[in-house]
């Protein structure tokens, strides 16, 4: 089996997580309302506003900028640990003993 690039692929979560993050943040200055209903969903209902997690908020480019980066930091540190812990994990199988999956044909109903 293939191992990872752990920097390749940490470097791909990093930008898929920045991406993610700023539609995220674009979703809150558009919709705050709209946005905290949906992420309080994930929260089982819980009224995100009421409790203080989402009660005051206020986006500016600074606090973007900011949590860009933590977010930034926190998936390249994941992405390089999963990667180095994928290929510790994986066991390569001899290519004698692969399944050459090409040749298997579905069953006619």
């Amino acid at each position: 089996m293939n191992k990872l690039n752990p920097i390749r692929f940490a470097t791909a979560l990093t930008i898929t997580a920045a991406i993610a993050y700023t539609i995220c943040s674009f979703a809150f200055l558009a919709a705050p309302d709209l946005t905290y209903g949906f992420f309080s969903s994930f929260a089982h209902g819980m009224g995100l506003t009421a409790s203080g997690v989402f009660g005051s908020f206020g986006m500016s480019f600074e606090s973007y900028l900011l949590g860009l980066v933590c977010i930034s930091l926190g998936a390249f540190a994941l992405g390089g640990l999963f990667a180095l812990t994928f290929n510790r994990t994986t066991i390569a199988v001899p290519r004698s003993e692969r399944t050459d999956f090409s040749t298997i044909r579905p069953s006619e109903a």
